[in-house]
This record gives structure tokens, C-alpha cells and sequence, in this order.
């Protein structure tokens, strides 16, 4: 929008302290008829209160506001237009930006078409069900979504901006004008990730709020209370600098994108934005001082107290700050109403005593309700009408009516409320323990069930979540105690978040429990602490910040329960999951089977908790390629389960399916097929044809189908797991997304590759979208696109998205790490495609050496890599070279996989091309005959590598001349190719 900021004059500007409080307000209409002067040229201005607590920052706001409304009554200012928001109530940037904009759609009937599509995107981004109640009202209580919707019904993400764009067309003129002009920002909100979308609403709020505003003669005034709740520079995690950087960033912040309006921000600290950027004379200061000794005393008489050394004593006493002497005219007048005279003595040494004996004094009934409010420290009308009566007998709303007034409640909006914290800290403080315990346990409760009825998108979700955190802090004084009710009671709401990747959420929610935790580090409760955050920093692909901070826990746990105990387990878990995630898969595998024979001896094995180790076992043994023991692992869980969950439990289903996986992996194929074709029939009368379980075991049949090269089987049935995916999870559920990457590789194996692209195109869009530019499956998806280009001969375009995707590798994971090893490995294949043989095989040296390093001679990547450095070899005629690293590749997959696994088989057909390659004609042929013979045994006459491994062998017989033998293999050959491609399969008949 190129607003201006105005930059500095030579001369600085003063900031000194006001004795009154009529000057900070002349300074505001003063700095209001400038601005209103020469808003129209763009410019920018903020002015800033500051100074401690109880100074009078929010009176002073709220009576420039009802000078304001006065003004605008007498005639003298026309059209003005005023917002007020409290930092009390919250500090996450899209709660705050709802809340100012609902208060300009009522008050002003401001419309907000850019940011109410914007928030409706960032939803479908994040996973929200677009069809639900919830979901249905956040839509109508936007004209622009309401009016979208009754033309299209849905918008999908996929086309989204064509879409809003042609249906804008026929809008109001608010959604038709600004939508118009902003096309390439809607392109925007399409294109952006959930993440960026997110950071991205400040500006699209700003656009839409310039537009509301354009046409003013008077400026809007934004006024910003309690600014020191928005940035916490002392937050332990996070990014507690930047958390006000939506609103002052040079480039994207909200206030510099938004002319005609004038912005009073009212905090503790003087504002710090000059470290940052140059506002010059846009941002004006003030600090905020206590009343001078005469304005006191003016005060004091006003409010009857006249004796000059009783208005001495309460001087002294305060000051001169607002909050406090208005609690000594309260004070003063609580003991007139008892008959007796008031003397200095009565109000105490000091602040703190004068709220305590205040508090004493106080009415009983008015007493009760200040103490459950010092309790509550935020809290609305609603809530204090709910659960106030269920605290005291005798709750009266009119006494709470008239405690409001106090000068120490602070009224945020029109319902919501909290206390000045000094004096709100010094009255908890002296409140009755029962009081105490009941308040926080009702808030407790008010909390859930708002939580169990508010959608994980909405605002209030984190209003509750964090309030609910709170309130258990104050409630539980014993760090077991709140550990155990946070685990129970709190941690679910943290998940929910968690799987629409609210992170930005979690972290703030997550400070005030990791405050507590971090009181005592030695505690059960830190080392939690650490664990989760551990996980939630996993789920954003932190890998290595996620593993660091789950070994602390580990060894936390360690030094305080030993290594025995359920918890240090569990703990000891997340560690080997952190390990496992960043490639240590020798040690992540190590560290399971420990904690596996740990949990036989201390649980048994009949325990979920043990039954999850076996999984674990599971995938590390998965990952070495070392399925016998997987298949053991398998037979394990399933026999647990089957003792330990009913028939029909959905565990027991995958159970089920794991053992069909493993038999896959083992080449066993039709004994994986025996189990997984009933066990789709079994789960779709169990669960539904479209649960997600069912879906799972739809899929991995799939893959069974696969190695059986009935591709179009695997292609008919992957199309419907998309399809029912979509209409059960959206568009832009991970799970969905997965499903166009299973879709796009059953093309592959039919040769398809350009009908596989556009799927693979649409998923790496979907996994940026969702995840992030960095995150490690928006690389996956990379990955597999620049696979799609090499398939359709786009070489160049593959290379230079390999080298990208190796280099986001490096940066975010390290130059060790597998993927980031792979992805170096995957520039080779390009170099090869493109005839570089030298720069590939300089490569797949490198590559195989660091395998070997990382991973050890044995592991399935070291021998994959041996395998590429073969063919390396290969191609620039290295023959003899190439040899003894294929019959090295071959005793390692007998070693592991035995005798007649896929594995050793393919490993035997590469030493028989090498031979032939080395004219070795007669070795490779008894080669090409033991591997026919070994497909037929394992796979049948008719499996497609059986045939392949009969066809070689023809090969053989022509480089020895035999053509006759060759001729009447080759004729078998494509018989059974044809019967192959012609006869119906068993699904599709």
C-alpha cells in the first residue's frame, strides 16, 4: 500500500512525565486534529501511554473515548469511529483481529470480505470440517462467506481464487470492489501455506480495513490497553520478541498498512519498536506519571476529605497513583457508613495493607464476590452469574453489579473483566482457602464444558484452554497434583490444537504450565513439561530441537524415578522416536528393544503399554529391512491384542493387517493376500466403508496387489480410497493428501507418468499449504515430483528441483541426516539421465561412504546405496568394478533376508547382468536359471518377475547363439504377457 512512516527531525522528541491528567489528554486531541489534517497523504501515527501499574493508563482510554463520544454528540467531530481492545482478554494474533472486527461490523457496519475468506481458508488449512454446526455459523456471521456460499455451496481449495473471484463478480460492493482489486491476494490466500496464511491476516485485515475507512474525514481510533500481556520477553519458549511483530513489522504489520487510522496503545514499558525500525515522529510517547501532590490532594477534597494532614498521610502512603487513592476514598467512606472516624492508622503501612485492611471492612456479601473475582482474575458476566451462586449460598447479581464499579475492576469490553493485578494479587491473596478451592474449581469445570461444546477453530478455544490451564495452577499447589490433572484434564485440548496444527497456539497456551514446571527443574512435572513440548516441536518437523529437549526429559526422569519406572519409560520412548526421526535408527532400535524387555519385567506382557513397544520393535525393524523379526513382533501384537481387546476392537483390525504387511515384505505375497481380502470385508461391516482404519487396510492391499503386478486392480481400488478419503477427511486432510501420493505411484506402475504428475503437482501444493516450504513432508513431496519429471524425460527441471530439495535438506536437517544423504544420492540419478556418468559417480561414492559411516555395512540403505554405485560403474563401462560391490550386495541380503526373500533374488539377476556385461556368458546363464527356478518356487510360474527371470534367460541363450532355445523361450514369453494383459482380474471381473 506504500504508507508513509514518518522519520525523525533532528531534534528528539522529549518525553516528560505529566503531573494531570489533562494534559496526556490535550496530547491525544492534539495528536487526533493533526492527523485528522493530513490522514488522506498515507501517513502513519501511533501514540503510546506508559508507566506502572495502577497509574491510570486504562481510565485515561476509556475517558478519551467518552470524550470522543461527547464530541461526536455535540456536533464538534462528525462520523468518528472508535474500537477498544484488551490484552487481558487475549494476546493470540487471530483472536484479537476477530475481536476488533466484530466490533466494527456492529458498531460501524464494517464489512471484511479479504480477512473473513482468509480465516475461512487458514480453517479448511488446518483441517476444519467446513460442514459442521460450528463451522456453519463462523460462515454466516461473515455477508461475504454467507453471501459466497448461498452461490457455490462449498469452495473447495483447489480453485479456490478463480472461484471467489468469478463469484464476486455478482456481490455487494464492498466483497465485489475489494476483491476485484486484490485478486493477486486471494491468489495469495490459495497459494499459502496454514502457517503463512496465518501471518498473513494482519494484512488482509489492514486491506479490508482501509477500505471501510478510505472515505473518512475523521480518523478511526484504535485503542490497545495492556499492552505488556502481548509481549512477554521473558516467555521460555516460543518466540517471545516477535510476538507483536503482526502489528509493527515495516512490510506486513497491521498498522503500517493501514491509513486513517490512529492507534493509542496504553502498557506498562515504553514501546521498543525504534530497536526494530525507524518510526521517527510516527510513534509519539508518553510516560504516564502518579498525580502531583497538589492534583492529590484536589482529588482527595473532591471526594470529601478535607483534614490537609490526613490528605499528607494518604499521599504518602500512595504516591499519588490513581488506582490506590481511589481505594482510600472507598476505605475512607466503608468506615464513615460504621459510625466511626476515620484516622491514618486505619489504611495501613503501605499498599499492600491498604488492600488487605479494605478488603476486611468491606460488606460480607461484597466481600465474597471480590474474593471470587481476585480468584478468577479474568472472567465474563456469564461466567461469575453461573458459578457464583454454586460458591456462596447467598450470591447476589445486584452486589456484583455494584462491585464492578471498584476502581480496581478493569472492564475490557463490554462483558469481560479483570482486576488490577497488584490489587487483584493482595486480595487472592488474603482470600479463605475455600474460597479459593471452590472458585478455581468451578471456573475449572465452566472452562471444560465450554471447551467439550467450541470448535478447536474458533477463538474461544483458546480463551478456554488457557484459562483452564490457569485455574489448575492456582488450584493445585502440589506439582504432582497439577501433573496429574493436566495429564487427565488438559493435555487432550493441547493434542486437538496439535492435529490442526495450531502451534502458534501451544505455545502460548503452553508458557504458564512450562513457568510452573520450571519453578522446580528437579521436578516429575518439568521433565513432562519438556516431554510434550517435545512432541508438539515433532509435529511441526523440528526434529532436532524435538530430540534435544526429549533427552532432557529422559534424563529427568532418569535422575528422579530411576530406570524402571512406567513414566521414565515413556519418556525414554519419545527419546528413541526423536532419535528414530532424525535417521539414528540403529540407536533409536537399541533403545526400544531395551525398553521393551523393561516393560515384560515390570508390566507383563498382557499390557497396552508393552503391546506399544512391540510396535515400536515393529517399525525399527522395518526400517532395517529385517522382516523376520518384524514378522515376529507382528505375531506378538496380534496375540495380545486377541487376548487383551474384543474381536471387533479396531487394534485388533490392524493387528490383523500388520501381518499381512509383514508376509508382503517377507515375499510371501499370497499368504498376505489370503489374510487381507476378508479382512477389508471384516472391517467395512465393523467400522464402515469409509473409516479411516478400513481405508488403512484397504491400502496396504494395495500394495499386496502390487507385488503381484495387478496394476489395475491397485489403480481401480486406490481411486476409491482418494475418493472416500475426500469425502470423509476433506480435501486437505494429511491422510487424503497420502492418498493422492498412493494414486499418483499406482499410475507409475502402469508407465502412466503424465497422469501420475498432476496428482503429485496437487500434493506438494496441498503439503505446502498445510505444513510449510521446510517441513519434511512438503520435501517428501518434492521429492516424489521431481521423480515424476525424470519418468517423463524432463531432466534438467529434475535436477534443479533435487538440488533445491538437498539444500532445504541441509538447512533444516544437517548434511547427516538420511534424507538429506538421499537426497544427494537422488542428484546422481539426474547427472546419470543427463549423461554426466562422472558427477554420478562421484557422487554414489560419497553417498555409499557416509551410509556406511551412519548406518553401518548391513543396513538396507548402505546396501541400496552399494547397489547405485554399482550401476555407476556400469554405465561408464566399469564392469570389473562393478562386480565384487553386486557380490558383496548379495552375501549381505542372504545375511539378512535369507536364501529365496525378493531381496536376494534381485541381487543374484544384478551379478548375472554383470556377468554378461563381462562376457561371462556361460556363468550368467546357470545364474539365470537357479533365479527362474527360485521365482517359481516362491512366486508362482506366472508372477511377473518369474516371467522376467524367464526371459533373461533367453538373453543368454542368444549371446551364446543359441537362437532356436532363445526363440522358444521368447514365444512362452509373450503367451503368458498376453494371457497376462487380456485375461480379467478377480476383482474387476
Amino acid at each position: 500500500m506504500g504508507l508513509k512512516v514518518r522519520k525523525q527531525d533532528s531534534t528528539s522528541q522529549a518525553s516528560r512525565i505529566f503531573t494531570d491528567r489533562e494534559e496526556p489528554r490535550k496530547s491525544f486531541w492534539k495528536k487526533y486534529d493533526e492527523f485528522k489534517t493530513i490522514m488522506h497523504d498515507d501517513d502513519v501515527r501511533v501514540l503510546a501511554y506508559y508507566g506502572i501499574g495502577g497509574i491510570g493508563k486504562s481510565s485515561l482510554l476509556k475517558k478519551l473515548i467518552s470524550e470522543m463520544d461527547e464530541k461526536k454528540e455535540e456536533g464538534s467531530i462528525s462520523k468518528s469511529s472508535h474500537v477498544y481492545f484488551d490484552f487481558n482478554i487475549s494476546q493470540e494474533c487471530r483472536s484479537i483481529l476477530e475481536s476488533i472486527r466484530k466490533k466494527l461490523v456492529c458498531d460501524y457496519n464494517f464489512d471484511f470480505p479479504l480477512f473473513d475468506i482468509g480465516c475461512y481458508a487458514y480453517a479448511q488449512k488446518i483441517g476444519v470440517d467446513t460442514n459442521k454446526p460450528t463451522t456453519k455459523t463462523f460462515i454466516e456471521r461473515s455477508r461475504t462467506l454467507d453471501f459466497l456460499f448461498d452461490l457455490a455451496k462449498e469452495l473447495p481449495l483447489v480453485g479456490f481464487a478463480a472461484k471467489i473471484i468469478k463469484l464476486a463478480d455478482k456481490g455487494f460492493a464492498a466483497c465485489k470492489d475489494l476483491i476485484q482489486e486484490n485478486k493477486d491476494v486471494v491468489e495469495k490466500i490459495e497459494n499459502k501455506s496454514s502457517e503463512e496464511l496465518y501471518d498473513y491476516l494482519p494484512c488482509l485485515f489492514a486491506k479490508d480495513l482501509a477500505y471501510n475507512v478510505k472515505n473518512n474525514k475523521e480518523p478511526l481510533v484504535i485503542f490497545l490497553d495492556t499492552y505488556e500481556q502481548l509481549v512477554n520477553e521473558m516467555a521460555p519458549i516460543g518466540e517471545p520478541l516477535n510476538k507483536d511483530l503482526w502489528l509493527r513489522d515495516e512490510k506486513n504489520g497491521l498498522i503500517v498498512n493501514t491509513p486513517n487510522v490512529l492507534w493509542v496503545i496504553a502498557g506498562r514499558e515504553k514501546l521498543k519498536w525504534q530497536q526494530f525500525t525507524d518510526w521517527g515522529e510516527s510513534l509519539e510517547q508518553h510516560i504516564l506519571g502518579s498525580l502531583s501532590k497538589q492534583d492529590a490532594a484536589t482529588f482527595l477534597k473532591s471526594s470529601g476529605i478535607n483534614d490537609e494532614m490526613f490528605i499528607e498521610g494518604i499521599y504518602n502512603l500512595t504516591q499519588g497513583t490513581p488506582v490506590y487513592l481511589d481505594l482510600c476514598v472507598d476505605r475512607y467512606n466503608s468506615i464513615l457508613e460504621k459510625g466511626e472516624k476515620p484516622k491514618i492508622e486505619h489504611f495501613g503501612q503501605n499498599i499492600y495493607t491498604l488492600i488487605e485492611r479494605f478488603a476486611r471492612y468491606m460488606d460480607d456479601s461484597k466481600k465474597d464476590i471480590v474474593y471470587i473475582l481476585a480468584c478468577l482474575k479474568n472472567w465474563t458476566d456469564e461466567m461469575v452469574l453461573e458459578i457464583g451462586p454454586r460458591i456462596i449460598p447467598n450470591f447476589s447479581s445486584t452486589t456484583y453489579e455494584k462491585v464492578k464499579g471498584f476502581s480496581f475492576v478493569i472492564q475490557s469490553d463490554k462483558s469481560s473483566y479483570n482486576l488490577h493485578q497488584t490489587v487483584g494479587d493482595s486480595l487472592y491473596k488474603n482470600c479463605t482457602e475455600i474460597i479459593q478451592q471452590r472458585t478455581c474449581l468451578e471456573a475449572i469445570e465452566y472452562c471444560t464444558n465450554k471447551l467439550n461444546n467450541t470448535n478447536v477453530f474458533s477463538n474461544d478455544f483458546d480463551y478456554y484452554t488457557g484459562w483452564l490451564l490457569k485455574y489448575a495452577i492456582s488450584y493445585y499447589k502440589e506439582d504432582d497434583a497439577l501433573r496429574i490433572f493436566y495429564i487427565d484434564n488438559i493435555r487432550v485440548y493441547l493434542k486437538k490444537l496439535s492435529d490442526v496444527y495450531r502451534f502458534n497456539s501451544i505455545d502460548d497456551l503452553f508458557t504458564p504450565f512450562w513457568d510452573r514446571a520450571s519453578q522446580n527443574p528437579e521436578s516429575r512435572l518439568f521433565a513432562l513439561a519438556q516431554k510434550d513440548y517435545s512432541i508438539w516441536l515433532q509435529s511441526k518437523g523440528k526434529y532436532q530441537q524435538a530430540l534435544d529437549l526429549a533427552k532432557r526429559s529422559y534424563d529427568s526422569y532418569l535422575k528422579l524415578l530411576g530406570p524402571n519406572d512406567a513414566a521414565t519409560l515413556r519418556a525414554q520412548r519419545e527419546y528413541a522416536a526423536g532419535l528414530h526421526n532424525t535417521g539414528a535408527y540403529k540407536e533409536a532400535l537399541e533403545i526400544r528393544a531395551e525398553i521393551l524387555k523393561r516393560r515384560i519385567v515390570i508390566l507383563g506382557e498382557n499390557n497396552l503399554e508393552t503391546i506399544e513397544s512391540y510396535v515400536d520393535m515393529s517399525k525399527s525393524y522395518g526400517e532395517f529391512g529385517l522382516y523376520e523379526q518384524k514378522m515376529e513382533c507382528a505375531k506378538k501384537i496380534f496375540n495380545l491384542r486377541k487376548q487383551l481387546l474384543a474381536p471387533n476392537d479396531p487394534k485388533f483390525l490392524l493387528a490383523k493387517n500388520n501381518f499381512s504387511k509383514c508376509y508382503r515384505l517377507l515375499g510371501q505375497n499370497d499368504k498376505a493376500h489370503e489374510i487381507s481380502l476378508p479382512l477389508i470385508k471384516e472391517a467395512e461391516e465393523i467400522l464402515g466403508k469409509e473409516h479411516e482404519i478400513t481405508l488403512d487396510i484397504i491400502a496396504e492391499h494395495t500394495s499386496i496387489l502390487a507385488t503381484l503386478g495387478r496394476y489395475e486392480e491397485v489403480l481401480s481400488l486406490r481411486k476409491t480410497i482418494l475418493e472416500r478419503r475426500m469425502h470423509s477427511l476433506g480435501e486437505n486432510h494429511p491422510k487424503t493428501i497420502a492418498a493422492l501420493k498412493s494414486l499418483a505411484s499406482a499410475y507409475d506402475n502402469m508407465g502412466h507418468y503424465a497422469d501420475a504428475l498432476p496428482l503429485r503437482q496437487s500434493r506438494l501444493k496441498k503439503c505446502r499449504t498445510l505444513y510449510g516450504e521446510l517441513h519434511p513432508k512438503t520435501l517428501k513431496a518434492s521429492w516424489g515430483l521431481a521423480y515424476n519429471l525424470e519418468k517423463l524425460g524432463r531432466y534438467q527441471e529434475a535436477l534443479n528441483l533435487r538440488k533445491e530439495i538437498y539444500e532445504k535438506y541441509k538447512q533444516t536437517q544437517g548434511e547427516d541426516f538420511p534424507d538429506t544423504i538421499d537426497a544427494y544420492a537422488n542428484i546422481a540419478i539426474n547427472y546419470k539421465n543427463l549423461g554426466l556418468y562422472d558427477k554420478a559417480l562421484e557422487i554414489r561414492k560419497n553417498v555409499f561412504e557416509k551410509r556406511k559411516v551412519l548406518l553401518g555395512d548391513e543396513h538396507p540403505d548402505t546396501i541400496t546405496a552399494q547397489t547405485s554405485l554399482a550401476s555407476a560403474y556400469d554405465d561408464m563401462g566399469h564392469y570389473a568394478d562393478a562386480l565384487p560391490l553386486r557380490q558383496s550386495r548379495l552375501e549381505k541380503c542372504r545375511s539378512l533376508y535369507g536364501e529365496l526373500h525378493p531381496k536376494t533374488l534381485k541381487a543374484l539377476w544384478g551379478i548375472a547382468s554383470n556377468l554378461e556385461d563381462l562376457g561371462q556368458y556361460p556363468e550368467a546363464l546357470t545364474l539365470r536359471k537357479e533365479i527362474y527356478e527360485k521365482y517359481k518356487q516362491t512366486q508362482g510360474e506366472d508372477f511377473p518377475d518369474t516371467i522376467d527371470a524367464y526371459a533373461n534367460i533367453a538373453r543368454n541363450y542368444k549371446n551364446l547363439g543359441l537362437f532356436d532355445k532363445a526363440l522358444e523361450i521368447r514365444k512362452a514369453v509373450f503367451e503368458k504377457n498376453y494371457l497376462e494383459i487380456s485375461t480379467p482380474t478377480l476383482l474387476t471381473q
